[in-house]
């Protein structure tokens, strides 16, 4: 493998790729529409895990829970449909206004770039590499505020019980993050590695097919045979490397889930058996843990598979 091919330094400019942004005209109102939406998701939420946890400590007045829960429980269907809709909208939206701004650019290209470059290579530009920054722009940047948002609001929660607890969830949680950030820049870089090896293995064949009758004649067949095996060879390396990645990917991250559930509930356990904590609270501890787990652990499966 190519040295440093799984941590490589530099990809880009991220002031660039921000620039760029600035002049696509994205859906400004549409994304401030999701993020208000997420955020009011997010506080239903909390009052649904309460309720919830009531209702599992054996209160089950009609008015003061069970009704609460319903309402609280459906209110959260409709706003999470409401959301799914708006963050469709918002990636088509985006995906529009990149079409246009790249195809703006593409017009306006001078003459000089189209005798240097192939111009069907730019298809892909106004294609498939517009849905990847729409991609990215819904499924890991605005999550930064979502994420944070509603991890501050359950641990603020957690907090209002035991303020020791909340800081007990704070020092365990990041495992995730740690995890999937050194999984994702390893993925990054195979996934990188992989096209650079299949794009050097597409360029060495179109060559070779478009000189075949000049290789016949100057009788290099076995010559360009074993050329041709070799890069065919790095490309296959590259992806059983791409293979070994994802597949230590699952087992870590299910050790490590596994031993984050296994602390957070012998850190409830212990305040609850002191007395700090009663059933209500306790159970509604487990039920915010757990959320928050299974919130960064969607957004760095999220950040990882993008990388990958």
């Amino acid at each position: 493998m190519e040295q440093n091919a799984l941590f490589r330094k530099r990809y880009g400019s991220f002031r660039r790729f921000f620039a760029m942004l600035g002049k696509a005209r994205l859906p400004y109102l549409w994304i401030v529409g999701y993020l208000a939406v997420s955020a009011l998701i997010a506080n239903v939420s909390v009052s649904t895990t309460e309720y919830s946890a009531a209702l599992f400590a054996g209160q089950v007045g009609l008015f003061a829970v069970v009704l609460p829960y319903l309402f609280f429980t459906l209110l959260s269907l409709v706003i999470g449909s409401i959301s799914s809709l708006t963050s469709n909208l918002c990636l088509a939206r985006i995906d529009r206004n990149l079409r246009r701004m790249v195809w703006k650019k593409v017009v306006h290209l001078p003459l000089q770039f189209y005798e240097a470059n192939n111009p069907k290579e730019l298809l892909s530009r106004i294609t498939t590499d517009v849905t990847s920054i729409s991609t990215l722009i819904m499924q890991v940047l605005l999550p930064v505020f979502t994420t944070a948002y509603s991890s501050l609001l359950m641990l603020g929660r957690v907090s209002s019980y035991d303020q020791r607890l909340m800081w007990a969830l704070v020092i365990v949680l990041p495992v995730n993050i740690l995890i999937s950030f050194v999984l994702g820049r390893m993925r990054f870089g195979v996934a990188d590695l992989i096209n650079r090896r299949n794009a050097q293995l597409t360029a060495a064949i179109a060559e070779r097919a478009n000189n075949m009758l000049l290789i016949k004649s100057m009788g290099t067949e076995e010559k360009e045979a074993v050329a041709g095996e070799a890069r065919m060879k790095a490309s296959y390396q590259a992806e059983v490397t791409d293979l070994w990645v994802r597949g230590l990917a699952l087992p870590i991250n299910a050790i490590a889930s596994a031993l984050q559930s296994v602390a957070i509930i012998l850190a409830g356990r212990a305040f609850y058996s002191t007395g700090a904590l009663d059933l209500t609270q306790w159970i509604a501890y487990y039920g915010f843990a757990i959320q928050l787990t299974n919130i960064l652990s969607n957004y760095c499966n999220s950040w990882s598979n993008f990388k990958g």
